[in-house]
């Protein structure tokens, strides 16, 4: 008897699979498959469902099963860009953190909400000058030294805490008197000759 029913059930599972694609008869979306309705008794393949179905700044248009520009909640746009409701459209946010909004070298400002270049000429090469920490650096913050396994001399600017430093530099205790005045210096640090040797600067 199972020798019978073995093809017979073969048989039933091409027709079950048969029927999902396009072309298919159907009384609901429900026996449809994938990117597919149900339109006047046939599976029809749509551009999506939902607009988790579409790229981002684009939302499905649930008349046509289309993706069309536009957006409804923030995760449908890009890093940094919310939506607004009133034109479903992806607008800048304003900035919350250096870190997670902000490009390299820039700072959130919180007054105005957005991300600016930081100007403090960290990275700038500068050479030393007697009984001037500062050495050739032209912001009064600087240091003139080195960090980590680099040779080269680079200015690097003081800092109390992270929010001090643009995008890309790490506040770090250096380990030593850098200024010269006594105390061991937290500085705004990264390793810039990798970063002119890779067109960050």
């Amino acid at each position: 008897m199972i020798r019978f029913l073995a093809p017979a059930l073969l048989l039933l599972m091409i027709s079950c699979d048969a029927q999902s694609g396009p072309g298919a008869s159907c009384i609901d979306d429900g026996d449809c498959g994938g990117l597919q309705v149900c339109e006047e008794f046939e599976c029809v393949d749509v551009e999506c469902l939902v607009t988790t179905d579409c790229p981002l700044e684009q939302t499905c248009d649930r008349r046509s099963f289309t993706c069309v520009e536009g957006c409804e909640v923030d995760d449908d746009c890009r890093a940094g860009f919310g939506c607004e409701e009133s034109t479903s459209t992806c607008e800048p946010l304003e900035c919350r953190s250096t870190e997670l909004d902000c490009a390299f070298a820039e700072n959130c400002n919180p007054a105005t909400g957005a991300c600016e270049p930081d100007g403090g000429g960290h990275c700038e090469p500068c050479s030393t000058r007697p009984f001037q920490a500062q050495g050739t650096c032209q912001d009064s913050r600087a240091i003139c030294t080195t960090y980590f396994h680099e040779p080269e001399l680079y200015c690097f600017l003081r800092c109390d805490e992270q929010a001090d430093c643009p995008r890309g530099f790490e506040c770090l205790n250096v380990g030593r008197d850098a200024s010269g005045d006594g105390t061991i210096d937290h500085l705004c640090v990264a390793h810039c000759g990798d970063l002119y040797d890779n067109g960050w600067l």
